[in-house]
């Protein structure tokens, strides 16, 4: 009899060594998993810091570039005072592969840090464009154009002074905007492509879509097609290094030989020189899982810029 009882209690005692085990065993490997993790997510978050510092490095880089304008363009007389999409500001420029300024271990094929340069003037302001344009843009209703022009003259609320809009993306909740408006279709630009809040209201004719242009009253679908061509330069492909720019009214009437309404409408709408631009600084890494995308605007004079907006945001795993 004692003997089964102690075959009865080494059984139990090696069954609950069993389940101590496998409890212990569940336990070590809930730990492992979790500092796993633990160590996957340190990495991630070690990631999209490097990420974000490149990315400001890159758009540090595109205001020396705007910084240095000035001096680029004192040595072609000719295009002082002159903003076109044939200069070095324009192209998309790589801090890597384009001007060997990092070196980075363990860089993927698809990584890279660049920064881009866009003339906020080719657009259409959203504060000060006359009426007349903003009659001729496609995708806005008189409703939604009569929201903008009361956001100009009235208080938001009664309690408040007039506040302009702030930034371009307040366009896209006003009453009877759709989303295909403001993102555009294949067959139709989308208004964010198309507006601004910033500059003095004036369209830059060098750096214009041609969507845009035809919102000028008046200057018509010719005078559009030889603006273009010009622009374009002697390959006829826009965004190459031989792109050109006008430098004033009359050199657009020497070169592309415009009818007096196309005149009058460049001289009203129309500038030929910026002082305002958009630059994004991107950065990725993990061959592109890790992307880190940085937006500063900025006012240019001579050679100082001042910034008046900055934006981040992390894209990726």
């Amino acid at each position: 009899m004692k003997l089964v009882q102690s075959k009865k209690i080494v059984g139990f005692v090696l069954v609950s060594v069993m389940w101590i085990i496998v409890l212990l065993t569940i336990i070590v490997t809930g730990f492992g998993r979790r500092v796993m993790l633990d160590r996957r997510a340190s990495a991630y978050s070690l990631d999209i810091e490097v990420a974000r510092s490149l990315a400001h490095s890159a758009v540090q880089r595109g205001i020396m570039e705007l910084r240095n304008k000035i001096i680029t363009d004192a040595l072609k007389p000719d295009e002082m005072g002159c903003t076109y999409l044939g200069q070095p500001w324009a192209k998309v420029t790589s801090l890597i592969k384009d001007l060997n300024l990092l070196e980075l271990e363990n860089l993927g094929e698809e990584d890279d840090v660049f920064f881009q340069i866009i003339d906020e003037e080719r657009k259409i302001n959203l504060n000060s464009s006359p009426t007349e344009i903003l009659d001729e843009v496609s995708g806005i209703s008189k409703s939604v154009i009569r929201q903008i022009l009361k956001r100009r003259t009235e208080p938001v609320h009664s309690e408040e002074g007039i506040t302009p809009f702030q930034v371009e993306e307040e366009l896209r909740y006003l009453r009877g905007v759709e989303e295909e408006d403001w993102y555009g279709t294949e067959r139709k630009v989308g208004l964010k492509d198309m507006f601004t809040v910033y500059g003095d209201g004036k369209i830059n004719l060098n750096t214009a879509s041609e969507s845009v242009l035809k919102c000028i009253p008046k200057l018509g679908d010719e005078s559009i097609r030889r603006i273009l061509g010009f622009r374009a330069g002697p390959d006829g492909e826009v965004g190459t290094s031989d792109d050109r720019g006008f430098k004033n009214i009359l050199d657009v009437q020497e070169k592309i030989k415009l009818k007096d309404d196309s005149l009058d409408a460049i001289n009203r709408y129309c500038k030929f020189n910026s002082s305002c631009y958009r630059i994004i600084g991107e950065a990725t890494l993990r061959n592109g899982k890790v992307r880190v995308r940085c937006y500063a605007v900025v006012y240019v004079e001579a050679t100082n810029a001042n910034l008046v907006r900055w934006q981040e945001e992390t894209i990726g795993v």
